[in-house]
């Protein structure tokens, strides 16, 4: 009587190293379909090349300056899926309050404080503020409209009060926005503090 063979512990090794990674395969494709139904990821953010990207060369060619866009278009817009879904919300009575806070830091290349249009977007401004920033040679313009003038603060790097005049060409500033999303410009203003280095 012929007695069976038992398997090499080789190949039962291998069979359960396959079951294991297929179970983890399985269990992290669940997670992930999870995560993206409640849109904390974006699978197609992690798997679709980004066009959008700015390209990086090896040249030596200084940067190119980007073309200044004004903030208020941004609030205008208002393309985003995110926004979209606020102003769902908001359409439904379910939302009442959304914001949204921005901070970043430039140095002043031109300031207009008489008011006028500008030509890019057609947008009509109080306090125009073009600046340089990040490390390139990149520039935005910042546009503050009539209706927001009693939100914005002036303030020097020790928070003494300053007035718009007080801002010259050249000087470091650190600009914080505080925005209606659910508002478009020029009433989306809920408060901006522009702060003077020393």
């Amino acid at each position: 009587m012929d007695i069976p063979k038992e398997p090499s512990s080789t190949l039962n090794f291998i069979k359960t190293l396959i079951i294991e990674i297929g179970i983890i395969l399985i269990f992290s494709g669940i997670v992930l379909l999870a995560l993206n139904y409640f849109k904390v990821i974006d699978i197609m953010a992690l798997v679709a090349p980004q066009s959008s990207a700015p390209q990086v060369s090896n040249s030596n060619k200084a940067p190119v300056a980007t073309q200044p866009k004004p903030s208020g278009v941004v609030a205008r817009t208002q393309n985003s899926p995110v926004i979209q879904g606020l102003q769902l919300l908001a359409r439904n009575k379910a939302l009442h309050f959304a914001q949204s806070i921005t901070e970043f830091e430039g140095k002043i290349n031109s300031i207009d404080i008489l008011g006028g249009e500008d030509s890019n977007s057609k947008l009509k401004y109080q306090v125009r503020i073009e600046l340089s920033v990040g490390t390139g040679s990149a520039t935005f313009v910042a546009m503050y409209p009539k209706e927001a003038m009693d939100k914005l603060k002036i303030l020097d790097s020790n928070k003494k009060a300053l007035t718009i005049k007080d801002l010259k060409v050249g000087d470091a500033i650190t600009i914080k926005t505080n925005t209606g999303t659910l508002r478009q410009y020029p009433d989306n203003f809920n408060q901006v503090e522009i702060t003077r280095a020393n």
